[in-house]
């Protein structure tokens, strides 16, 4: 894939387009059954509220619970199979790029090589940076599941209880769903912000352990010991910036469930409609 994308493109050939060129193409398997997950997922809700009204009209009651049974092995087994099928790629992916950087340090000339803020970057590169490879290859197929799901559960939704459930729909994607970008926006700049810090402290590190014989002649610990300490505490105070969004961001996900549900009853009854149990 690498020599066919420097043969398309000579001069500026993309590692982007060949990750993602091999990641769709050797996982194409995984998206079928991705999709009989998300179908099993919304048609489990429904059987679990037919099941539970099969307790007062004594009705069906055994076939929506072993469609509710069935529906649960089936999200069961494609959760677990997926993971292991996309971790494993990720991690390939990662192991590609960690070669990919190994060669492009040998083919830096010797005056390069011996540039430690080069060789701190370089380190962040190989042991942070392509860690994101692992998280991507297991969620990055929501990116077309996601909103397939949420149209069929929306369609659910005003099959069983009306327009009071575009209600709360609209509430998710225009409240929620903006919201969440934000924070992701915010969560970007945050890495990058901390990227560049932690580069300038791992420079600053290996300048002092390069440099120890010089440091310790001319008595400068205490001078390195307080540049460190510094552009440390700095680090921290970025990062516990972006500890504070991944709080609201973990409140707005596990309330945003009852929020809209909230929402839903309320224009249910303001709507003249009534609430069964």
């Amino acid at each position: 894939l690498w020599k066919n994308e420097k043969k398309r493109n000579p001069k500026n050939p993309s590692l982007h387009r060949v990750l993602l060129k091999d990641f769709f193409f050797s996982t194409w398997g995984v998206q079928p059954v991705m999709g009989l997950s998300a179908i099993c997922r919304v048609v489990q809700s429904i059987a679990l509220g037919f099941l539970i009204e099969s307790f007062q009209t004594n009705k069906n009651g055994y076939t929506w619970a072993s469609v509710l049974v069935f529906c649960s092995v089936v999200v069961l087994f494609e959760h677990h199979h997926n993971f292991f099928f996309l971790w494993r790629k990720g991690m390939q992916l990662r192991t590609a790029s960690v070669a990919n950087i190994f060669a492009k340090s040998l083919r830096l000339s010797s005056i390069q090589q011996a540039d430690v803020s080069l060789s701190g970057n370089v380190m962040n590169l190989a042991s942070n940076d392509v860690e994101r490879f692992m998280m991507a290859s297991l969620f990055i197929s929501h990116i077309f599941w996601a909103p397939v799901q949420s149209i069929a559960v929306l369609g659910v939704g005003l099959w069983l209880i009306g327009y009071a459930f575009a209600a709360g729909f609209a509430l998710l994607v225009v409240i929620v769903v903006p919201l969440q970008s934000y924070l992701a926006g915010r969560f970007i700049f945050y890495r990058r912000k901390i990227a560049a810090i932690t580069d300038r402290r791992v420079n600053l590190v290996s300048q002092a352990v390069y440099g120890t014989r010089v440091m310790k002649m001319s008595g400068w610990e205490w001078q390195f010991l307080e540049k460190i300490a510094l552009i440390r505490e700095e680090e921290i105070s970025q990062i516990r910036k972006a500890n504070y969004l991944k709080a609201v961001n973990e409140g707005i996900y596990f309330s945003a469930n009852i929020v809209i549900s909230l929402v839903i009853c309320i224009v249910h009854v303001g709507m003249g409609e009534t609430l069964n149990p």
